[in-house]
């Protein structure tokens, strides 16, 4: 990301112009820094646990509601990915 990126985050964060949740400065804030190692170590792939997360809630890559079934059929089909 950017510094230009991170600034304007940073300032919609202040002023309250973008939720907490939607904010990627925010991404990782509750996530133990056990975790953090284990992700910059490549541990586990953050890409297969995003679409993981978005079969769970029945939506496509883009956020579209597919429904659960459809979501994780696409999910088991793609298989996994290389790489963080």
């Amino acid at each position: 990301m950017t510094q230009e990126k991170i600034e304007k985050y940073r300032l919609a964060a202040e002023d309250g112009s973008l939720p907490d949740g939607e904010n990627p400065l925010f991404l990782f804030s509750t996530t133990s820094t056990n975790l953090l190692a284990k992700l910059l170590a490549k541990e586990f792939n953050v890409l297969d646990l995003v679409r993981m997360e978005l079969a769970n809630r029945g939506v496509n890559e883009k956020g579209q509601w597919i429904g659960f079934k459809t979501a994780q059929k696409k999910r088991r089909s793609q298989g996994k990915t290389k790489g963080i």
